[in-house]
C-alpha cells in the first residue's frame, strides 16, 4: 500500500479520492481546487528546525503537493504502491514552474488570539532578529496535462492563524440556468464541495 501522509487527516483525503474517483465528470466540471493547513499556533519549540525549512518546504512542499498528486493522479492500474506512484509521478512531472505572481509569502507578527497576547515570529526563542523565514505560503499550481490544462490549484498554509484545519475544496463550475433558484438553492458556494477536519488540541500539533 501507498503509505499515507500522517500530517493530513485520512479522513480528508479519503473523501477527496472517493469524490474524485467515484464520478467521471467531477474533473470536467471543476473549476479549480484548493488544500490547506492552516494553524493556530506558532513554531512553539521548533524554531530550530523552521528556520531551515519554513512553511514552503515543511508543509507546502512536503504534505501539500503529496495531496496534490493524490487527487489529480488518474485511476491507477492496480492498487497498490507501485501503480499509485507511478501516476503521481506524472502529476509531478506536469506541474509548470510557478510565476512570481502566483505565490505570496508571508510571517506572523504580535497580536492576540483567544484574549491572549501572542509573539510574533521574530519575538520567538532561537529565531534570528534577521529572521527572513516564511510562516504563510499561498500559491496557484498548474497542471500542464489535458485533463487538468486551464484548472488552477491553489495550496497555503500557514501558522498563528485564527484556527487550526485541514482542508481539500472543488469548486465546480456555476451551471448556466440554476433549475432551483425559486426555491432558495441557488446559492453562492452551492456549487463547492469541501472535505474538512479539524485538529483539536489532543492531537499532534506541527
Amino acid at each position: 500500500m501507498e503509505s499515507i501522509d500522517l500530517a493530513v487527516p485520512a479522513p480528508v483525503i479519503a473523501m477527496a479520492l472517493y469524490q474524485r474517483f467515484n464520478s467521471r465528470d467531477t474533473d470536467s466540471f471543476s473549476d479549480r481546487l484548493l488544500a490547506a493547513m492552516r494553524n493556530k499556533f506558532g513554531v512553539e519549540d521548533r524554531a530550530a528546525f523552521y528556520e531551515q525549512a519554513g512553511a514552503l518546504r515543511d508543509i507546502l512542499q512536503n504534505h501539500l503537493i503529496q495531496v496534490l498528486s493524490l487527487i489529480a493522479m488518474e485511476v491507477p492500474s492496480a492498487f497498490n504502491a507501485e501503480s499509485i506512484r507511478q501516476e503521481k509521478i506524472k502529476v509531478l512531472r506536469s506541474v509548470r514552474p510557478i510565476a512570481t505572481e502566483d505565490v505570496v509569502f508571508g510571517r506572523y507578527t504580535a497580536g492576540e488570539i483567544g484574549g491572549s497576547k501572542v509573539v510574533g515570529y521574530l519575538e520567538e526563542s532561537g529565531v534570528p532578529a534577521d529572521s527572513t523565514t516564511e510562516t504563510f505560503v499561498a500559491a496557484k499550481l498548474t497542471l500542464d496535462n489535458w485533463r487538468w490544462q486551464g484548472v488552477p490549484f491553489y495550496v497555503r498554509t500557514g501558522k498563528r492563524l485564527p484556527r487550526k484545519l485541514t482542508e481539500i475544496a472543488v469548486r465546480y463550475h456555476k451551471p448556466p440556468v440554476c433549475m432551483f433558484e425559486s426555491m432558495g438553492s441557488c446559492l453562492l458556494n452551492s456549487n463547492l464541495l469541501r472535505a474538512r477536519a479539524r485538529i483539536t488540541s489532543q492531537d499532534r500539533e506541527r
